[in-house]
Parts: C-alpha cells; sequence; structure tokens
C-alpha cells in the first residue's frame, strides 16, 4: 500500500537530485531526472512504486524541464553519465543521509 509517508520520500529523493544538480560542476556528475535513477534512491527509502513515481514526476514536470534546460541535460543525458552507481549511493549518503546507502542499486 502506497502511503503519504513514501511520496514524501520520494519527494524528498527528487529533492536530493536537485541538490546534487545544483551543486556540481562537472556535467559528467549531474543526472536528468528520470524515472530509473529516482526510482534506485526511491526504493531504498521504501518508495518504489512506479506509478506514483511518474505520477510526482509529472506534478514536478515543468520545474524539473527548466532545470534540465539550464543545465543543458538532454534525454539521453544519463546514458552518458559513467560510475552511475557511486553517483546514486553519495547522493543517498550525502543528500539523504541513508544508513543503507551502498544497497542503492542503478538499474536503467
Amino acid at each position: 500500500m502506497w502511503t503519504a509517508d513514501a511520496t514524501c520520500k520520494l519527494i524528498q529523493s527528487i529533492d536530493a537530485y536537485d541538490l546534487l544538480n545544483s551543486t556540481q560542476q562537472d556535467n559528467q556528475r549531474l543526472f536528468r531526472l528520470s524515472i530509473p535513477p529516482v526510482k534506485a534512491l526511491a526504493s531504498a527509502i521504501g518508495a518504489n512504486y512506479q506509478a506514483t513515481i511518474q505520477q510526482v514526476l509529472k506534478e514536478r514536470e515543468s520545474e524539473l524541464n527548466e532545470l534540465h534546460a539550464r543545465l543543458m541535460l538532454g534525454f539521453r543525458h544519463n546514458a552518458t553519465v559513467p560510475h552511475k552507481q557511486q553517483l546514486l549511493q553519495a547522493i543517498a549518503k550525502d543528500f539523504l543521509q541513508l544508513e543503507t546507502w551502498a544497497d542503492v542499486q542503478y538499474s536503467g
């Protein structure tokens, strides 16, 4: 059952990506927010229901599109990012302060 707490955790995950992207200078350490990387973090905090992930991303679509445009992150940007696993684990550890950060798995 999806809960309001899970939705809050999902929003927390998306905000962590925003924070990472706003603090990075290296384009190879930026993520375009899409379902696979968001789901990887959301799963680590018990918020991995894909329909809700899609809904929350849709609700924030204009904000995310502006961020992606400003950072020049195209639709295929994540395919060019090396070390995705390590970046996701760094977000989980440093921005979300998850004790289980090492369990975060990217499956995109």
